[in-house]
């Protein structure tokens, strides 16, 4: 056997399985009796030898944990225990746990740093337990279920009985903050009251997810807090590894986004109102320019006249076709912002737009 075997009497070891030396590096004759006390860590000799000791003049078994020097000088954790053996000896056990402290260790270091984060982090996040939710998967599964998008969508009543199989191992501060209430159980007890009609199809939509396999989900949701106010949250959800088959253990994040929400629809409502302005404003401004055009008409139907009073004429024809132009441009802006535009192609006389840059670049000269 691997583990230290000895017996012991009231002057201590008399009897080991061979391993003692090989752990120790030395001979019997050195760990027998109160030998092996040597080789006890300082910060824990004192203790077990008490605990031995007393044990020992009780006729109890005793189990106690502490370091040895081990022949490469290296301390070890060792699990003692013993029991009662005839009438005056003991049999000792001695199991090295020091890989399982180290791995004890290293979990409890980890699962402080996830407290730490869980506790403090300002994004909400909740740990969920969905596993009575892939049991009930693999029995839609077994009665012939394939299609879970078609099949949760013909029976809301069993996206509502999903919801019910859901466990809520924690909530982080921040989540209780954003419902407005106090307590974890506050927030279970009033769950469906938080939902609002769309928040069912969302939900929908992550078991889908789920139940196609997929270990991630995220969304936009609405929700009503304890005060009944509406919220908007993005929602990811995540599956860790090894929990892909039994989904106990998933966590959901949940981001407040109900101002950044209102922020896009005042920026959209501004738009809608800029087009409505430019809209309105290119109308107008037709309507003084209508009678202009029908003027220079009218002087173009009265035959030849003074070539000054022609030029001027002229002018007055291209800025006022100029103008047509660039309302025509306004109310393509408006049109653009709204997916509305459409591309207007035709010919164009090349002398008709040389002239038209002459004119408008004149003054410059």
């Amino acid at each position: 056997a691997p583990d230290l075997i000895g017996e012991t009497d009231e002057t201590g070891v008399v009897f080991d399985n061979g391993h003692y030396p090989d752990f120790f590096g030395t001979d019997f004759e050195v760990i027998c009796g109160m030998g092996w006390a040597q080789f006890l860590h300082p910060d824990d000799a004192a203790g077990y030898v008490a605990a031995y000791q007393a044990a020992f003049a009780a006729r109890e078994p005793y189990s106690y944990e502490c370091r040895f020097r081990r022949a490469t000088g290296e301390y070890r954790w060792l699990l003692n225990t013993g029991r009662p053996f005839g009438k005056r000896g003991f049999v000792g056990f001695s199991a090295d746990i020091t890989d399982s402290k180290r791995i004890g260790a290293a979990l409890r270091e980890s699962e402080a740093r996830y407290r730490l984060l869980f506790e403090g982090s300002p994004v909400p996040i909740w740990e969920e337990d969905f596993s009575a939710v892939a049991r009930r998967f693999a029995e839609l599964r077994a009665a012939g279920i394939s299609d879970f998008r078609a099949y949760l969508t013909a029976n809301p009543y069993e996206v509502h009985r999903l919801a019910t199989l859901v466990k809520i191992i924690d909530v982080s501060p921040a989540g209780l903050r954003l419902f407005g209430v106090l307590s974890k159980d506050a927030l279970v007890e009033r769950m469906p009251a938080y939902f609002r009609e769309e928040t069912w199809d969302v939900f929908r939509e992550e078991l889908i997810t789920l139940a196609n396999g997929q270990t991630s989900f995220q969304s936009e949701a609405p929700l009503k807090d304890a005060r009944g106010e509406d919220r908007t949250i993005s929602l990811h959800l995540a599956v860790p590894p090894g929990a892909e088959q039994s989904l106990s253990r998933v966590l959901v994040t949940m981001l407040d986004i109900t101002e950044r929400k209102a922020a896009e629809e005042a920026l959209l409502d501004t738009a809608r109102q800029k087009d409505e302005f430019v809209a309105v404003l290119a109308h107008e401004l037709r309507n003084p320019l209508a009678p202009v055009r029908t003027a220079v008409a009218l002087l173009k139907a009265r035959g030849p006249v003074d070539p000054v009073v022609a030029r001027c004429r002229d002018v007055i024809d291209r800025q006022a076709a100029q103008m047509a132009r660039l309302l025509d441009d306004l109310l393509d802006v408006s049109r653009l912002s709204r997916g509305r535009l459409a591309p207007a192609r035709g010919p164009v006389v090349l002398q008709d737009v040389v002239e038209a840059a002459i004119v408008t670049a004149r003054p410059l000269v």
